[in-house]
């Protein structure tokens, strides 16, 4: 005859494990008799960080038999416990923007997926209400930090912006930490070398390399730039070094130039 006095459950989050005991005398058991008992185990309250799988396993214990283990009965294996997988929503991190220009950034950021399909993206703007949005991309499904980057571009000029990062999953949307970078200036070009010669004006200036510099022309100050003429691009030798030349110049009795960017 056997009797069966307690159930212990058991489950396992992470490194912390709790344990509930419950009493159910089932009375005598005559031999060759067999008894099935089903439990469940429901956890209501926060899960510590990271945590993505709960195990689970329950120990009948008698007056004059050895412990059984509970068996999961999804699985071929038998006394096994049984894993469930916790829908956690990602952990992003928003971190410092790189390759600073004066029209173009890069925001970075991190994103783990713990474990679901997670999609990341980043807002950003001139003000905390941000109103710009770069377009979302995969972080996977993994249970690993990604590391995020995404191009901004056609920012202004010497302007701060304040950008994060965000990543959802089915379990739920998560936003970084506000962060901010201030674009580069462009400076007023300082022009050198004026020359007239044949005919011709040619003039240099160095600014920020790689950018298109508009050179315009009037034969009045007075009128708005609105009106001026626009004469075309300046050229870039060396890095940062520009030059113009335009060749009706002495087609005017005066003109004044002027460089526009972009």
């Amino acid at each position: 005859m056997k009797t069966a006095y307690v159930l212990v459950g058991l489950a396992l989050i992470s490194s912390l494990t709790v344990r509930a005991q419950v009493n159910l005398p089932i009375g005598n058991l005559a031999p060759g008799e067999s008894i099935t008992l089903t439990f469940d185990v429901t956890l209501t309250n926060p899960f510590p960080a990271g945590v993505i799988t709960i195990t689970n396993q329950g120990i009948l214990t008698g007056s004059n038999f050895s412990p059984v283990n509970s068996d999961d009965p999804q699985t071929v294996a038998s006394g096994d416990a049984t894993i469930t997988l916790v829908d956690v929503p990602p952990t992003v991190l928003t971190l410092a923007a790189t390759g600073i220009g004066p029209i173009w950034a890069t925001l970075n950021g991190s994103a783990n997926p713990n474990g679901l399909a997670t999609d990341f993206w980043f807002q950003f703007g001139t003000t905390t209400n941000y109103g710009g949005v770069i377009a979302s991309n995969s972080a996977g499904t993994g249970v690993a930090v990604q590391n995020i980057a995404s191009p901004a571009i056609g920012l202004s000029p010497g302007t701060l912006y304040h950008f994060r990062a965000v990543a959802t999953n089915a379990a739920g949307l998560i936003v970084g930490e506000d962060f901010t970078f201030t674009t580069i200036a462009i400076p007023p070009p300082q022009l050198i070398n004026p020359i007239a010669t044949n005919g011709q004006f040619q003039f240099a200036f160095t600014n920020i390399a790689s950018q298109p510099f508009t050179v315009l022309a009037t034969t009045n100050l007075a009128l708005p730039i609105s009106n001026w003429t626009v004469l075309g691009l300046a050229t870039e030798g060396p890095p940062g070094q520009f030059q113009f030349t335009d060749p009706q110049a002495t087609n005017n009795p005066k003109r004044f130039y002027r460089v526009r960017w972009p």
